[in-house]
């Protein structure tokens, strides 16, 4: 049991860290999960992210994630993207975020701030 604990811990402090991470570097953009286990949440991007243009950056600045159409059974493309923490290094998280949310802003084509009601709203 105390071994579970700690990897419980482990994986709480580090989905905190990414949390505390998206708070500072995308409030006004994007809308996330907020998980109370797992490995992973899910981020809304705004609508006028240019995808192709978003992986091409995210890539070459060798930051990854799983696209949310990846997740649905009709392979529908929507505005998400799947953020693991479970097994990303503290340092990666907190260096990553920005890299992400810089890319995120030059592939936008408003600067329209995020206004969504909710995660999964439409």
């Amino acid at each position: 049991m105390g071994a579970l604990r700690t990897c419980e811990y482990g994986t709480a402090s580090k989905r905190d860290l990414l949390l505390t991470a998206l708070e500072g570097a995308l409030k006004e953009t994007c809308t996330w999960s907020r998980p109370t286990g797992g490995l992973f949440l899910w981020l809304r991007l705004p609508e006028d992210a240019d995808w192709v243009a978003l992986k091409a950056l995210t890539a070459a600045r060798v930051f990854y994630y799983a696209e949310g159409e990846d997740y649905r059974v009709e392979g529908k493309a929507v505005h998400f993207i799947r953020l693991a923490f479970g097994h990303v290094p503290d340092a990666a998280i907190t260096q990553g975020i920005p890299v992400l949310a810089g890319c995120i802003a030059r592939c936008r084509k408003r600067n329209a701030s995020g206004q969504f009601a909710s995660l999964f709203d439409d």
